[in-house]
């Protein structure tokens, strides 16, 4: 996910909070614009779905990396898990 993010033009790196609710943090500036990228990283040995608790954990980062971030936010959970529950998606959507 890391390397992804460099190619997409940000400037990525791990976060040094251990589960501070973001694996990495990220900025790209898009012409006057900056934006910064919040990712919670999960990875499964199960085929089950992730439940909400990711997207609780990268939502909460906010507070926890403010002085990191610059511009308009994009909170991602990044995982090889087969989908998200259906309480997972509605948290999103309302978040």
């Amino acid at each position: 996910v890391l390397s992804e993010l460099r190619i997409a033009g940000f400037d990525a790196r791990t976060t040094t909070l251990q589960d501070g609710g973001a694996d990495i943090i990220g900025w790209r500036s898009e012409g006057a614009r900056r934006r910064t990228i919040l990712v919670q990283c999960k990875h499964t040995q199960s085929s089950k779905s992730l439940n909400k608790d990711a997207a609780e954990e990268v939502l909460r980062s906010v507070d926890r990396y403010s002085d990191r971030i610059i511009g308009e936010t994009t909170l991602l959970v990044a995982s090889n898990a087969s989908g998200f529950t259906s309480s997972a998606v509605e948290f999103a959507q309302s978040a």
